[in-house]
Order: C-alpha cells, then sequence, then structure tokens
C-alpha cells in the first residue's frame, strides 16, 4: 500500500476537495480561483469581505500551496482579535458539514475544560460523516482542545521545511508534525509578515490530507493509517512561539 499511498501524495492536488478554513476570514486582495465567497458565524449567517487579522487568509495560502486545486470555503469566527466562543466554533463546525466540506482546518485551541463536551459532539458528528477535523495544538505544548480529542487529527509545529514532510506519531496526544513557517500574513496598509507555528503546521496537514483524499475516499481512520505509512523520521521543533489562536467565551 505504501507506493500507492506516496503515489497519490506526490501527485495528488486537492482537486474537487472543499477545505473549510474556520478563521478570520480571507483578503480579497489576494483573489483567487480556488476561494469560495466567505462565511461568517456571528449568531447568524452573513456574507462580510475582508480579513481584518490575515490569520485566516495565511492558513488558507498555505493550504493552497500544498494543494492548489483545492476549493477553500473560509468561514470567519475571529472578527478584530483571534478570540471566539465555542458556541460559534461549533455552529462553524456545522456550517462547513452542511456545505459539503471534506476537510475543516482549525488552526486554533483552547484550555476551556467545559469546551470537551460541545466539540467532542460536533467533531465526532463531522467525522461520522467522513469529514477530517484538522486541529492546531498550542505552541510550545499544553493541553489543547479540540486537539486533544480522539475524533480531530492533532497537529503541532516541526522542523520540516519540504512541505510534503510530516511525522506522525499513531495514538500521541498530538499525533503530526509538518512545517510551519514561510507564509506571509496580510496587513491593511502595511508590508505583510512571515509567521509560522501549528497555526501554520495544521494549514500544511490540511494539505497534505487534500491531496491524499483526492482519488480515494478516505475516512479519519482511513487518513490515519496512510499518514502512518507515509511518515518521516521525526522533526519535533523546540522553538517556542508566540500562539496566534485562542478560542475564549
Amino acid at each position: 500500500m505504501r507506493p500507492e499511498a506516496h503515489r497519490r501524495l506526490m501527485e495528488g492536488r486537492g482537486r474537487e476537495v472543499l477545505v473549510a478554513v474556520i478563521d478570520s476570514g480571507w483578503s480579497s486582495e489576494f483573489g483567487h480561483p480556488q476561494v469560495r465567497p466567505q462565511l461568517a458565524v456571528d449568531g447568524s449567517l452573513d456574507v462580510p469581505g475582508g480579513d481584518r487579522l490575515g490569520h485566516g487568509t495565511a492558513c488558507s495560502l498555505r493550504i493552497l500551496q500544498v494543494a492548489p486545486d483545492a476549493e477553500i470555503l473560509p468561514i470567519r469566527v475571529f472578527h478584530d482579535r483571534l478570540e471566539t466562543s465555542v458556541q460559534a466554533l461549533c455552529e462553524a463546525i456545522q456550517v462547513a458539514r452542511n456545505a459539503g466540506a471534506r476537510i475543516v482546518n482549525l488552526s486554533m485551541s483552547t484550555r476551556r475544560s467545559d469546551a470537551t463536551t460541545p466539540l467532542f459532539r460536533v467533531c465526532e458528528e463531522a467525522r461520522r460523516e467522513g469529514v477530517v477535523v484538522v486541529a492546531a495544538a498550542f505552541n510550545g505544548g499544553g493541553h489543547a482542545l479540540p486537539a486533544f480529542l480522539e475524533p480531530v487529527l492533532s497537529v503541532d509545529q516541526g522542523r520540516q521545511t519540504d512541505l510534503l514532510d510530516f511525522t506522525y506519531h499513531p495514538g500521541a496526544g498530538i499525533e503530526c508534525t509538518a512545517a510551519a513557517r514561510g507564509v506571509p500574513i496580510p496587513r491593511p496598509g502595511a508590508t505583510p509578515i512571515q509567521r509560522g507555528g501549528s497555526s501554520v503546521a495544521a494549514s500544511t496537514v490540511s494539505g497534505i490530507v487534500a491531496r491524499l483524499v483526492e482519488r480515494e475516499r478516505y475516512d479519519l481512520d482511513g487518513v490515519r493509517r496512510v499518514l502512518s505509512l507515509l511518515s518521516r523520521p521525526s522533526f519535533r521543533s523546540d522553538i517556542s512561539q508566540s500562539p496566534m489562536e485562542a478560542v475564549e467565551s
């Protein structure tokens, strides 16, 4: 199986794979044919423009670097700062499922213990429908939700430089490490800055998964099996960076 799985990884481009990026939106100045009009979750849905923080745009750009033919659905839950509610996040995951997303990218995390049950429920529902939820760990470590939940593929930053290199640790609290640097974060009226961390690493893995599921309808368990087969030696990072993600009520 390894040669076939490796071929899918190397040849895949994410064609016709919809990836929902639940984050701060999409900067329209980056106009891209693979990015759908964004949605927002504010207790109700609307269709706003722009990305004030640039974080969601950076994550989407990384996914498109890895899987250039994937489709991106930006769903905005961050507005003026990188904080949102657990309720909004759960609602956004449901919106992604209803839109037909095969992958949900969550470059965010929280330590709130009261988030465990609602996040587990919505992520488990997504998994049962064949949706792969990819979630970032905290930069610098610590118990992160939803990354530490079983129905989620969890990712931390690694030292990898090649976007298709990753390490998979079966059964670990944080399963994957992947390339985490080199994505420009746009800022209104200012020069973009380069930012990395687990947010970017999660987006890298979302792109890798998009390549793998392009021709094969893997569910989360199937993705885990293939990642385990294709895993490279460990490249765990010892570089601590400031967190770029938060989920707060």
